[in-house]
């Protein structure tokens, strides 16, 4: 059986919105002609690097999530600015929140944020050979502290759930898999 794209039924109705984020509801109709509605979550395109220095550490930033409720380390992200390409968003989350900046940066493609509920896609970067250029460019609400862990310590954290994050997890695993190393023990 080939399975089949459902068809978006109208416009979706914008149910709630702010800082360029909405909740919709959107109608569809299955591969059976049956209609039904979905609750989908909107929001700009975003990027999240994984930025590594010469010395091979982990450039991480340690902040509050509010929609985790807690303080935890993550990879470098945020939203792709309008008439922005992945790559200069990037470029500039990493330079905004942390004051390095990459050799080089290689597209490691994207992931969906969440495919069911969101047409909302993450690209993926690894930032290599990072250095320490300038200071934090933090927005006024922004409270973000660089962290430096080197790339074992990393793996160890994401291993043992301290890390949980599923963007940084998918960035890691892509750029550490990209670059040659070793996640995974020798069976």
């Amino acid at each position: 059986m080939k399975i089949k794209k459902w068809e978006k039924i109208g416009q979706p109705s914008v149910l709630a919105s702010g800082y360029g984020k909405k909740f919709v509801r959107q109608w569809f109709r299955n591969m059976n002609g049956q209609e039904r509605d979905f609750y989908l979550y909107v929001q700009p395109d975003s990027v999240v690097v994984l930025p590594i220095t010469g010395t091979g550490e982990v450039v991480a930033v340690r902040e509050f999530q509010q929609g985790s409720g807690e303080i935890g380390e993550w990879l470098v992200g945020g939203l792709k600015n309008a008439g922005e390409t992945a790559e200069e968003a990037a470029r500039r989350e990493l330079r905004e929140e942390t004051g390095y900046e990459p050799a080089h940066i290689i597209n490691l493609g994207h992931i969906w944020i969440q495919p069911r509920h969101s047409p909302s896609k993450i690209d993926l970067f690894a930032a290599i050979g990072c250095v320490r250029t300038d200071k934090q460019q933090l927005d006024p609400e922004e409270d973000v502290e660089v962290c430096l862990v080197p790339v074992p310590e990393w793996l160890r954290r994401i291993e043992k759930g301290e890390l949980t994050c599923p963007s940084s997890i998918a960035a890691t695993f892509r750029g550490l898999l990209y670059l040659g190393h070793a996640v995974v023990p020798d069976w």
